[in-house]
């Protein structure tokens, strides 16, 4: 027979056991919390760290697997003639553009690979950002014109507008921070003319971007589609690739063919399909230019950093930023969750990094977080973020290095 007083004395002594294990984890388990900017002042250290890019280099834009999906403010204006002969109806012309617009969204998320140079291998990437209709007080981002003076788009001949601002600073509305997109149909004087071609066009003027032929043309919605994301893509800074001076290397001189052509020299094998080129493609772009696009979308001195929705001030915490490997950060660049960098990696931040209020940068032991001479980590939100935590286990703790010229803002006291 079990001897109780045995059993008892045994009980006792694993329940001893287990508030000694607890109690020892707790004192080997440490957090410390840089909360306010006068405990981050003993990390600030002499660094000779070399950064590879420039805050300025469009590759320091390249999308990762760390971006999220920017969001491009847009409004469509409709122009017509004054008797409304000419011109999208207000029943047709919403229909057609949302078509439109769902189809450009998903042509750029289906970014193909590159077709030139020929055996290239130039990833296709995700290309991290997408339009986004406007509504400004009870619109809802579509604007009707009737004007016989401004409705037409004349792209040819004495008259020729395509290169005009007037219709633009007339009618355009919130230009500092919205791309106005401007549906122009042919103007009927010039389809009398035998000679004029009424076939799908646009020009990017500035913030804004004309576009013609839809209205006339019976072709589809998505035809368009390509069209409107080439122009798009003049705004923020993208140019036409096949002249070779367009900024990247990754896009190759050609001869621009609009499709392959044994009877035309160079478009006898394979053409290009850039969406900044002009041929029956348009479905590719670059790393090189996705990084142009999201330079002009992410620096915080851009004229067109007000263009995307500010989602990097909504700290979205269903997930984290989990850095696992030795990872830099050259560009500029927005999060919108917590970053938690794991035992063995290193997250280094070269440029500016804005944390989304009430976020935090935990660092586990073993882990290491470098600001470098060009760092920047603050909040761009009229807010403030919670800071860094630095996690210690037994003699493991993790490492934070800050140069002397780097910046930490906008913590929470």
């Amino acid at each position: 027979m079990i001897n109780k007083r045995l059993v008892g004395l045994c009980f006792l002594i694993g329940i001893v056991c287990v508030v000694f294990i607890v109690n020892a984890c707790k004192i080997k388990q440490r957090i410390q919390r840089l909360s306010n900017l006068e405990s981050l002042e003993s990390y600030r250290t002499d660094l000779n760290i070399e950064s590879a890019l420039s805050c300025s280099d469009p590759m320091a834009y390249v999308p990762d697997e760390y971006f999220f999906e920017k969001q491009i403010r847009i409004n469509i204006h409709f122009m017509c003639s004054e008797d409304s002969l000419i011109g999208f109806s207000p029943k047709k012309g919403p229909e057609y553009m949302w078509t439109l617009l769902k189809n450009a969204n998903k042509r750029l998320l289906e970014n193909k690979k590159m077709n030139l140079p020929e055996g290239n291998e130039t990833p296709a990437l995700n290309p991290k950002y997408q339009y986004l209709k406007t509504a400004i007080a009870d619109e809802r981002g579509y604007f009707w014109h009737y004007d016989d003076d401004l409705y037409g788009f004349v792209n040819k001949g004495k008259y020729r507008n395509n290169y005009s601002r007037e219709v633009i600073e007339k009618y355009e509305i919130g230009g500092d921070s919205i791309v106005n997109i401007f549906v122009m149909p042919h103007h009927r004087d010039s389809l009398k003319s035998k000679s004029y071609k009424t076939h799908g066009t646009g020009i990017a003027l500035g913030n804004s971007l004309k576009i013609a032929g839809l209205v006339e043309d019976k072709k589809k919605p998505w035809a368009y589609a390509t069209l409107l994301n080439h122009e798009v893509g003049h705004v923020f800074g993208l140019r036409h690739s096949w002249h070779g001076n367009d900024g990247c290397d990754d896009t190759p001189v050609h001869p621009n063919c609009w499709a392959e052509s044994k009877s035309r020299p160079g478009c006898e094998g394979p053409i290009s399909n850039n969406m900044m080129d002009y041929n029956n493609s348009q479905m590719a772009i670059s790393p090189c230019q996705l990084g142009i696009v999201h330079k002009s979308l992410t620096r915080i001195k851009g004229r067109y950093r007000k263009f995307v929705r500010e989602d990097w001030c909504q700290l979205d915490d269903t997930r984290s930023i989990i850095i696992s490997d030795n990872v830099d950060w050259y560009g500029e660049r927005d999060v919108r969750h917590n970053i938690i960098i794991e035992n063995g990696a290193t997250l280094t931040v070269h440029c500016r990094l804005s944390m989304p209020p009430a976020s935090e940068i935990r660092i586990k032991p073993g882990g290491q977080l470098i600001v470098n001479d060009n760092g920047w980590i603050h909040s761009d939100c009229d807010d403030y973020w919670n800071g860094i935590i630095i996690e210690q286990e037994g003699s493991s703790k993790g490492q934070l290095q800050i140069s002397h010229d780097a910046q930490i803002e906008d913590i929470v006291s």
